[in-house]
């Protein structure tokens, strides 16, 4: 019986449907870009957490904090950004998580966006994805014990729309 159940949450897994370039990975594709936050409350049930008087003050921005959003095994503090123009930016961290999470965070990240660029130094590996999705996606990870006294990863997934100043997409051969 338990390996029928193993075999069919697979099947799951495989058979979800993949998300598209533009569309925000890790859980969050029902925001989008230039979303209000009346909108994200709407659409999010993370957004339950925040307070209802939460208002931004016209013409300026506000960054929200919201603990205990759960993927893949993962909990991360979000980070969300709001101005004017809706969402703008969007962070998710976890100062203490385990190789499966990272590995998982990664997977996913290359699977929607192509494979990233990675760099290493110091004990922080930065991994970035070229491309022209509407979506800018990065990720710093510290090596264990760097960035948590308990021996985990540190993962810091950063988000935001692609703008006209950023530079153009390598050529493709």
């Amino acid at each position: 019986m338990l390996r029928r159940f193993a075999v069919v949450a697979c099947l799951a897994l495989v058979s979800s449907p993949a998300l598209g370039a533009d569309a925000l990975p890790l859980g969050l594709d029902g925001l989008h870009w230039g979303m209000s936050l009346e909108a994200a409350e709407a659409a999010f049930s993370l957004f339950a957490k925040v307070p209802a008087t939460t208002q931004i003050p016209p013409g300026k921005t506000i960054k929200i904090g919201i603990p205990g959003y759960a993927w893949h095994g993962c909990t991360f503090v979000g980070m969300f950004r709001f101005g004017p123009a809706g969402l703008s930016d969007i962070q998710l961290v976890q100062s203490d998580a385990t190789k499966e999470c990272r590995d998982d965070v990664l997977a996913a990240l290359n699977a929607q966006y192509g494979e990233a660029v990675y760099k290493y130094e110091m004990g922080f590996g930065f991994y970035n994805w070229p491309g022209d999705a509407a979506t800018v996606p990065d990720v710093n990870n510290a090596d264990v014990g760097m960035a948590s006294a308990k021996g985990g990863y540190g993962v810091i997934a950063h988000f935001r729309p692609r703008t006209a100043q950023d530079p153009a997409p390598p050529a493709k051969p």
